[in-house]
């Protein structure tokens, strides 16, 4: 059976609070912005906004139907990831510099540095000191900073400050705007059952511990495109 009776077509994105463990810092990531994004993302690839969406069950030894996003829409800036998973920006959820991606990024750019204290033999220097080196230049800011806007409390500005849209794995993302309690998930691992990383399939998105998601590895490397398990649709 696909779907639960009286469960939506669709999965239907809701807005949830995000908590970064990484950076300590808690953003709202809303629903509309991901439908936006999931309807943008069917528009370039050429696939039908309702399968990337469709509500279904999942029953154990079926063979996954993926549709890989490989060309992203434009209007979108997107992070690149170390595991290969798609992570866009969200524009709406943004923060500040220095308690996202972008602090870590960034923080031999925009770092002040103090500079020591001249010496009393400063002017007479040493015949064993090095020559002193040229001045660089300042770099101008690299250009993933386009969507950055100023505000209070940033090093290196007047008014002091940056905020930029927030990066999170799409999967990861999509099934807790997807889910109805995303705090019960807390600690878990967002699985792609698939094993497929630019799938945007979101019934493919399950929540998991990291000795399933280890499993999951094992699994897939002679089984990649059945399912390990039986799961309900995203949306009872």
């Amino acid at each position: 059976m696909p779907r639960s009776v009286g469960s939506p077509r669709q999965v239907i994105f809701r807005d949830f609070e995000w908590f970064d463990e990484r950076t300590q810092v808690s953003v709202v990531v809303h629903g509309q912005e991901l439908h936006e994004l999931y309807t943008a993302m069917a528009k370039a690839n050429d696939v039908p906004v309702a399968k990337l969406l469709s509500n279904s069950s999942i029953e154990v030894g079926e063979r996954l139907k993926c549709h890989e996003i490989t060309r992203k829409p434009r209007k979108w800036s997107w992070m690149p990831d170390s595991g290969g998973y798609l992570q866009p920006k969200l524009k709406q959820s943004c923060t500040s510099v220095g308690h996202s991606y972008l602090g870590e990024a960034c923080d031999d750019e925009y770092r002040q540095r103090k500079r020591a204290a001249p010496s009393a033999s400063a002017d007479e220097p040493s015949p064993s000191s090095p020559p002193q080196r040229t001045k660089r230049a300042r770099r101008a800011p690299p250009q993933w900073l386009e969507d950055c806007s100023l505000s209070p409390g940033s090093p290196n500005s007047e008014s002091a400050g940056l905020t930029q849209p927030v990066a999170i794995r799409l999967h990861k993302a999509a099934f807790l705007a997807s889910c109805s309690n995303p705090e019960a998930y807390h600690g878990l691992e967002i699985r792609h059952i698939c094993g497929n990383t630019r799938c945007g399939v979101v019934s493919h998105f399950r929540a998991g511990s990291k000795r399933q998601n280890e499993l999951d590895k094992q699994y897939k490397r002679g089984q990649a495109s059945y399912s390990p398990e039986s799961f309900p649709p995203p949306q009872p």
